[in-house]
């Protein structure tokens, strides 16, 4: 039977990598209010049904960059939060430990 080991400085470590992606994720997620602007002042009122388009794919690709980020923050929240659990329940478990065996 194999056995499970999973090391806190690990998972800390896993975690700030999540973190660390979080800052790039966010600035894609950010619009540029300047290219409605210059699209509409190149091509005139004709190109207003493409503006609307635009504008409704600017949105939702904000929404799936902004999502992409909270969810990346999300797992190195609880990379960091499981660390501090398996810590806790190591030094609550260790101390529940009887001491009577004839080979400790």
């Amino acid at each position: 039977m194999s056995r499970f080991e999973q090391q806190p400085d690990d998972l800390r470590s896993s975690g700030s990598q999540d973190h660390s992606k979080v800052p790039a994720l966010h600035e894609k997620a950010k619009d540029d209010q300047d290219w409605e602007s210059g699209f509409h002042s190149g091509g005139g009122d004709g190109v207003w049904p493409m503006v609307v388009a635009a504008r409704e794919i600017r949105r939702a690709r904000t929404a799936n960059w902004t999502y992409t980020a909270d969810t990346q923050q999300g797992s190195g929240d609880t990379k960091y939060g499981a660390a501090t659990t398996f810590e806790d329940t190591d030094i609550e478990g260790g101390a529940g430990v009887n001491r009577r065996a004839a080979d400790l």
